[in-house]
């Protein structure tokens, strides 16, 4: 089963919080165990050495009977003072005197000799344990050792205390860490709850309108409100976004299944009725070849078509490999109107700024001719009787501009908007005569785009439209150009 976003975000702060207090507690108890430590080491050396000191100075003026009595004396009211235990033993570590044994931890009455060794080469020493179980629980102890007037060891000074007030200390804390735990955890329970609700509202209604995509409904989008973090209203205007391009796109595949369905129709309805009229006697014998005539034509248009169907596919997946290379523009340009020469001189149509001056483009030869033919194709159709076509040919560092206007109705306002659209026609109702698929302008401005450029277009209804087509500039110098390839 999914963990949902609030459990994931409240075992991970939750987790997270544990383990932070946890490492601190580890941290603190590692410092307080070391405080304690030494701070009663430190209590208890000085301590042995106010004792040491006591009795180095009485030793001297004392039989050992009164020494022993005052030293225990001493001992009781020094231990008592400093709430530890303070004891004395020969050179041997018997037991001479002590603070207060009936209340004290020993477990034997002779300290283990090594656990004097220290003491006995350095003079002093320092130990937390129960010194090989001469106490039944740890201490903190410091050992002293007293000298007599020939440099010998004649007794040892222990001051120690047990160290049951760090455990009484640690488990205090100990009692406030783990408050401490269950308060941040609450806390963070409430505010894991908040905050992902918070965060998760934006993804909730994302989904809610994915879902709906699902279903179909491409006009699902998803309300950005100011509480929503920027982040998130990042995603949700994307998202708006990508549903605004989606719905479009939906729009523009049921346009154009439409589209292919009254493209193909019309030509396959009018071969349909002339075979069909053919076999069934309607049409005279005399007349097969007139029908068959306008037959082929429709299956030539049809084939077109579905050639100009398939290229404006290959061109919008990027599947149409280009070579380019630098060449002179006008040697296209010249090659498209001679094409054309007989369809100008049945029109009567005049050519204005055919002035060829050498201006390289670096592109595709067979893309370039494809825009340029199609441009020139169009204009030697709507130009009127006797009209025009002037070029112009111009460039600055970057592009080359190819401009190609024609006179005639021009195209209206509303169709410049639409011009390059996929099977867009000014004229709806032309049908089986109109003579084009409404795919070439379309396929033009894709073809520019694929080689860097641009295609646009101007028009005054009743006078003129203009098609200008960008393209790279190429190397003035071919020979240069030829040897680098």
């Amino acid at each position: 089963m999914r963990k949902s976003i609030t459990s994931r975000y409240f075992t991970t702060m939750a987790a997270t919080l544990t383990c932070g207090v946890v490492l601190l507690s580890i941290i603190f108890f590692l410092y307080v165990r070391q405080y304690f430590t030494v701070t009663n080491i430190e209590k208890m050396r000085e301590m042995s050495d106010v004792v040491s000191i006591f009795i180095e100075n009485i030793e001297s003026d004392n039989d050992d009977a009164s020494l022993n009595q005052i030293t225990e004396s001493f001992v009781q009211q020094a231990g008592r003072y400093v709430s530890a235990e303070i004891f004395i033993t020969d050179e041997n570590g018997k037991l001479e005197a002590y603070s207060d044994f009936d209340k004290c931890g020993f477990s034997k009455s002779v300290v283990p000799e090594k656990e004097l060794k220290k003491a006995m080469q350095h003079g002093q020493d320092e130990i937390v344990g129960t010194m090989s179980g001469f106490y039944t629980a740890p201490h903190y102890t410091a050992i002293r050792a007293i000298y007599n007037s020939d440099n010998e060891i004649k007794h040892f000074v222990f001051a120690t205390t047990d160290t049951s007030g760090l455990t009484e200390y640690l488990v205090e804390v100990s009692a406030i860490f783990f408050v401490s735990i269950g308060i941040m955890i609450s806390i963070a329970s409430v505010l894991a709850i908040f905050l992902t609700t918070r965060m998760t509202s934006p993804l909730k209604r994302v989904s809610e309108a994915v879902d709906s995509f699902g279903k179909g409904d491409f006009t699902a989008r998803v309300e950005i409100e100011d509480s929503y973090d920027s982040e998130f209203a990042q995603l949700a205007q994307t998202f708006n976004d990508m549903a605004t391009s989606l719905e479009a796109i939906d729009k523009n595949r049921q346009r154009f299944m439409g589209d292919i369905a009254h493209e193909l129709r019309t030509p396959m309805t009018t071969i349909k009725g002339f075979v069909d009229g053919i076999i069934d006697g309607v049409i005279p014998e005399e007349k097969y070849n007139h029908y068959l005539g306008i037959v082929s034509q429709e299956s030539g248009r049809l084939t077109r078509l579905i050639s100009g169907m398939m290229d404006a596919n290959t061109v919008q997946a990027g599947e149409y490999i280009l070579n380019s290379e630098n060449y002179d523009v006008w040697d296209t340009i010249t090659a498209t109107l001679f094409g054309m020469e007989k369809r100008f001189e049945t029109k009567r149509i005049g050519i204005i700024g055919f002035v060829p001056m050498k201006t390289i483009i670096n592109a595709d030869k067979d893309v370039v001719y494809q825009i340029i033919y199609n441009i020139v194709d169009n204009a030697v159709k709507f130009t009127n009787e006797g009209g025009e076509i002037t070029l112009d040919v111009r460039e600055n560092a970057e592009f080359v501009y190819v401009s190609i206007k024609n006179t005639g109705q021009g195209i209206s306002k509303d169709a410049l908007a639409l011009i390059f659209e996929r099977f867009y026609k000014e004229d709806a109702s032309r049908g089986v005569h109109a003579g084009g698929s409404g795919l070439g302008m379309h396929i033009c401005k894709m073809l520019a785009n694929r080689i860097g450029g641009e295609i646009s277009v101007e028009s005054v209804e009743s006078e003129y439209a203009q098609f200008t087509v960008k393209l790279p500039k190429g190397e003035k110098d071919l020979a240069v150009n030829k040897r680098k390839k």
